[in-house]
């Protein structure tokens, strides 16, 4: 089963400044968007105010994006998912994300995460990256259409608050994610 890029609806999993940027990012381009922050205090107070700050710069967050606290919305329709967390919060939140999701579905995952697993998952699994031991729990589960893929550069975050011109890898084994990503 192959992937309907135009159909996915976008997810971003994260509350530090790359996960908020990325939604306002993404919310210039698609209508509905999903900002996915495991804080529910947090979730409420920017519900509220609609703004944060990065980087000593305030930053809108348009009212088409919806800010959830429950990973249970991802469990119908197809989804990419824009994975923006630190390292430590990514395995139990990856756990908890694939619990609800349908194998039938259709899902794309790009990673920001930065990082190599925990040595503990190292030894456990044999995997180093996140995107191995992700495509390991997804294919365990028997999901059908998903792709994975991964960006990552020098500076990400700084380059793009300063809204200058920067550049990262994004790097996936399905050429047609890399594209869509792009």
């Amino acid at each position: 089963m192959s992937i309907a890029y135009n159909d996915l609806k976008h997810a971003i999993l994260g509350s530090g400044p790359m996960g908020i940027l990325i939604s306002t990012l993404i919310a210039q381009k698609f209508d509905e968007v999903t900002l996915w922050i495991p804080d529910k205090d947090l979730v409420e107070d920017l519900k509220r105010r609609r703004q944060t700050e990065i980087m000593g710069k305030t930053v809108d967050l348009p009212d088409h994006i919806e800010i959830v606290s429950s990973l249970d919305p991802f469990g119908r329709d197809d989804w990419a998912f824009h994975i923006a967390m630190p390292s430590r919060s990514f395995i139990d939140t990856l756990h908890s994300l694939i619990d609800v999701l349908e194998p039938n579905n259709s899902y794309l995952f790009s990673l920001f995460t930065k990082g190599i697993l925990d040595s503990k998952y190292r030894k456990k699994t044999g995997f180093v990256t996140y995107s191995q031991y992700l495509k390991h729990q997804l294919t365990e589960k028997n999901f059908k259409s998903t792709s994975i893929a991964v960006a990552n550069g020098p500076s990400l975050l700084a380059e793009m608050m300063e809204e200058k011109l920067s550049f990262f890898n994004i790097g996936s084994s399905d050429p047609k994610s890399r594209e869509y990503l792009a």
